[in-house]
C-alpha cells in the first residue's frame, strides 16, 4: 500500500527535533508547528491508472490541498514522499 507524507523543513536528527520514543512498529510524529494557515490533504490519488488525465494526456498521481485557515501558507521547503529514506522526493514548486 502506498502512502504520502507531508514533511516540513524539520528533518530527523536536527537539533530542533525533540527526542521521542514510539512503541515498536510505530514511528513518532514530527514536531507540531503552529500556523494561522491550516493545510489539509483533502484528496489523494496514489495509483492513477489513466483515471484522470492531465493537460499532456498523462495520468500522474495527484493530491488536492485545502487551506482551512484564514491566511496564505507558503509551501516552499515542504515535500511529499512515499519513500521514508527519501524525505525530499517531491518538492512543492515555488508559486
Amino acid at each position: 500500500m502506498e502512502f504520502l507524507s507531508l514533511f516540513s523543513s524539520c528533518r530527523p536528527g536536527s537539533s530542533s527535533r525533540p527526542a521521542v520514543s514510539a512503541p515498536a512498529g510505530l514511528e513518532p510524529l514530527e514536531p507540531r508547528l503552529l500556523f494561522s494557515a491550516v493545510p489539509i490533504i483533502a484528496e489523494f490519488l496514489a495509483s492513477n491508472d489513466a483515471v484522470l488525465l492531465d493537460e499532456d494526456g498523462d495520468s500522474p498521481d495527484c493530491i488536492e490541498l485545502y487551506n482551512a485557515g484564514d491566511t496564505a501558507l507558503d509551501l516552499n521547503g515542504w515535500h511529499l514522499t512515499d519513500d521514508a529514506s527519501d524525505l525530499t522526493h517531491w518538492a512543492f514548486p515555488a508559486v
